[in-house]
């Protein structure tokens, strides 16, 4: 089952710019927060890992005591807007303390004692610009993400399977390097993701989703309605229950046969127009460009085989 909240970020997530991210593959994230200027703000914000513009806000609160993560797809709607989940944040920032140092007051046994700071020492804005790298996901080096652990003849291997380690290593070398490097750049890198199957995916997805909302409601009311008409029979006398409601239940037992082989058809039918689309490639790469191929080298000789008898 597919959990909304778990995001695997590839290359059209990753910022293709910067040296953190320049080289990375795949990084995987699960309950992500996002980042964003406040008003007014004078930062500087780069992007280094988004989400899709598929992506959407929910409530911290839907993933507490989550059994069924299919539910959190119940009302989802995407925004549209892709959100940053980690960033680069540079700028001259101002001090916490406008109004100079705070006043610290130092307890002991016998007396209450006021610290006050040096004023003169106090710095109202930054002298040189800062350079921050906030990532919003605070589990991001969590094994569950990115590394497998292993038993190999009793020494633990560790075998990474997506660049979330490979990220935090890039974004501590490019801070602790010189402030010049900051501003290198990677070279661009071409990439060719396979955007058909991924909006024949998100677009099955969705159709299976609303399929399945209304096929659950219909089968909730068909077995709301079956027990009733079990709890009216009549258990006096001879007579269990009466002929029209023993027609009832037997039509809501078949409506509901009905709806379950509609919710296992549509599970089915989830990848269907992709299987298609593979089909149709593997058509296309194992018989047509062979014949195409065929047919070019057979026009070739027949008119080569012309020129040489003209």
């Amino acid at each position: 089952m597919r959990h909304p909240g778990l995001l695997g970020l590839s290359e059209a997530q990753l910022n293709n710019d910067d040296v953190i991210t320049a080289d990375l593959n795949t990084i995987n994230v699960g309950v992500a927060g996002y980042l964003s200027l406040a008003e007014g703000s004078s930062a500087t914000i780069e992007p280094l890992l988004s989400s899709s513009d598929a992506a959407g806000i929910l409530a911290s609160s839907r993933f507490s005591f989550l059994q069924d993560p299919s539910t959190l797809l119940n009302g989802f709607v995407p925004s549209g807007e892709s959100y940053v989940i980690a960033a680069r944040v540079s700028g001259t920032f101002p001090s916490a303390f406008p109004d100079g140092p705070p006043i610290s007051d130092v307890s002991s046994d016998d007396e209450s004692e006021a610290i006050v700071p040096d004023a003169s020492a106090h710095l109202s804005h930054a002298v040189d610009p800062v350079n921050l790298i906030i990532v919003a996901h605070v589990d991001i080096l969590s094994d569950r993400l990115w590394v497998q652990q292993q038993n190999f003849f009793g020494q633990r291997v560790a075998n990474a399977f997506a660049s979330n380690g490979a990220f935090v290593v890039n974004a501590l070398e490019s801070l602790l390097g010189s402030a010049e490097l900051i501003a290198v750049r990677s070279r661009a890198t071409y990439s060719r993701p396979f955007t058909k199957v991924e909006e024949l995916r998100v677009e099955a997805e969705a159709q299976f989703r609303e399929t399945e909302q209304r096929l659950q409601s219909e089968l909730a009311e068909t077995e709301r309605r079956l027990g009733e008409l079990q709890t009216s029979r009549e258990d006096t006398g001879n007579i269990l229950m009466t002929p029209e409601q023993q027609t009832e239940i037997d039509r809501f037992v078949n409506q509901r046969a009905a709806i379950r082989k509609n919710l296992r058809a549509v599970q089915r039918d989830l990848d269907k127009n992709i299987e298609q689309l593979g089909t149709r490639l593997k058509v296309i790469n194992t018989a047509l460009v062979p014949v195409l191929l065929t047919v070019l080298v057979l026009v070739a000789a027949w008119r080569r085989s012309r020129r040489e008898s003209a």
